[in-house]
């Protein structure tokens, strides 16, 4: 299973462990001026979907993406009536090691 697709089953509850913690799928760069994410992309709104009974305002919760993923608290924005999270960025934990392409190589 790809790593995006158990995290998404983690986040509609598909997991047998004993502690179940919401994940939200994030687009790292749609944020806000303040560094909050706003969650009204299609993968975060699936995701929000699948736990909207669960979710309240200053939640803790993860979001991910395909590298890492960083514990986040939410919060509700009633103006633009979207989700938003601010991320605690010492918490961030990376999936793997970032490989990138070294130019000249053949």
């Amino acid at each position: 299973m790809r790593t995006q697709d158990k995290f998404r089953s983690l986040a509609r509850g598909e997991d047998d462990g004993p502690t179940m913690a919401i994940r939200i799928y994030a687009d790292f760069n749609n944020c806000e001026e303040n560094g909050k994410v706003r969650l009204n992309t299609n993968g975060a709104l699936s995701d929000l979907f699948q736990v909207k009974n669960k979710i309240h305002p200053d939640m803790l919760v993860w979001l991910y993406d395909e590298e890492f993923e960083v514990e986040t608290k939410l919060e509700y924005d009633r103006q633009w009536q979207i989700w938003l999270g601010e991320p605690n960025w010492s918490t961030i934990r990376y999936f793997s090691e970032s490989t990138s392409c070294t130019s000249g190589s053949t």
